[in-house]
């Protein structure tokens, strides 16, 4: 799916200094999705032709197109898995990323986490880290981004665990992003519309 392009969201959007719920990033997530090449979701190995999904290798991507994407003069920034250790409130959870105001819980704008591997234990401990971050941790929305896979593939491996998070308060404020291969990034699914 493509949004359109990024000069006329940038006129229509990111130029606006108002804060609204985190969700006005959605489009230049999935621009920024949109511009990672095949070889950051299967990377390349000698041993396995189709490629390995590497987590990490994806994320260091998707963070440079976000920066490439976003407009600099946002007070919201994006950092990656900052380490909460330290800080009084929070427990040993480092989303992937966040959008936020450093500083500030009144620009927590979005938590991110990212799975190229959609096995139940790490999938359930992304959401629950999502659902944490919004409901204790004044974060306004989350998204949890799945890439190498589509979403029949993740609802046909891990379709009771999204549909047990669905239910929770958090998921009307929770988006799920696929991005199965380069250049295809697939309509965003709000997290509460999978109940069963």
């Amino acid at each position: 799916m493509r949004t359109g392009s990024r000069r006329s969201r940038c006129l229509s959007v990111a130029c606006s200094r108002e804060f609204r719920n985190g969700m006005e990033y959605l489009p230049y997530i999935i621009d920024a999705l949109n511009e990672i090449e095949q070889e950051y979701i299967k990377l390349p190995a000698m041993h396995k032709a189709s490629g390995l999904i590497r987590e990490r290798v994806f994320c260091y991507e998707f963070y440079h197109q976000m920066r490439k994407t976003i407009t600099p003069t946002r007070d919201v920034v994006i950092n990656g898995e900052i380490d909460k250790r330290g800080y009084p409130t929070f427990n040993s959870q480092n989303p992937d990323f966040v959008f936020h105001v450093p500083g500030s819980n009144a620009g927590n704008a979005i938590v991110c986490e990212v799975k190229g591997d959609i096995r139940k234990p790490g999938l359930s401990k992304d959401l629950e880290t999502i659902c944490h971050f919004i409901e204790d941790k004044y974060y306004q929305s989350g998204v949890l981004i799945i890439f190498a896979n589509s979403f029949e593939q993740l609802m046909n491996k891990a379709g009771d665990i999204v549909q047990m998070f669905a239910m929770r308060e958090c998921a009307s404020k929770v988006w799920i992003i696929m991005l199965p291969e380069s250049k295809n990034c697939q309509e965003p699914v709000i997290l509460s519309s999978l109940r069963a």
